[in-house]
């Protein structure tokens, strides 16, 4: 049809409502017309078309790319070389744990959140969320990051005097969520068999 002129113009004809005997100005805007609904027709499934070539292109990209990186690991020796990195964690270390607000003076969020990233991935700090609290612990040292959140938030004192209840009930007495109760019951599991292995 694309080709066919006349088809083109019994379109425009039908569109338009025009007469076969009408004037040449009108079939000329007719015939204008019926090529640039064409065009459109034809840009409309072009674009679909590549729409969905770029959706194809990224979930192949994705697959090649995004594994690599969250299987991206860095050695405790090598997260420690960069100054910043190893300043950010002896912070950690010597308070046990800390607000993530406090590392703020580190540098930008972005700057900081790059960092921690390095630094849990190697193992050496672990993030905790309690409700909206952020915490950065020790992960070399469960005991002391506990005694040290223990401190910061009177929430993780009362999900620990709670310990061997169900982390839903923990939740409801401690006033936080499920999953911060579950994480925090977790770190004081770590903190006892560090204990006791130790002892």
């Amino acid at each position: 049809m694309y080709g066919d002129g006349e088809a083109l113009r019994r379109v425009a004809e039908v569109v338009l409502r025009v007469s076969p005997a009408s004037t040449a100005p009108y079939s000329l805007s007719a015939s204008t017309l019926a090529v640039a609904a064409v065009l459109v027709a034809a840009s409309i499934i072009a674009l679909q078309v590549l729409r969905e070539r770029v959706e194809d292109f990224l979930k192949k990209v994705g697959a090649v790319i995004v594994p690599p990186l969250l299987r991206f690991k860095v050695g405790r020796e090598e997260a420690l070389e960069h100054p910043l990195r190893r300043a950010i964690y002896e912070a950690v270390a010597s308070a046990g744990a800390l607000r993530y607000r406090d590392l703020m003076k580190f540098g930008s969020r972005a700057t900081v959140d790059w960092h921690l990233w390095i630094l849990t991935r190697s193992k050496l700090l672990l993030e905790l969320r309690v409700g909206r609290g952020r915490y950065v612990l020790d992960a070399l040292n469960p005991s002391k990051a506990l005694s040290s959140l223990i401190e910061l938030d009177g929430r993780v004192r009362c999900v620990v005097e709670n310990f061997g209840r169900p982390p839903q009930l923990v939740a409801e007495l401690c006033g936080t969520d499920q999953v911060s109760a579950y994480n925090i019951l977790e770190l004081y599991r770590k903190a006892r068999d560090s204990l006791s292995s130790s002892g």
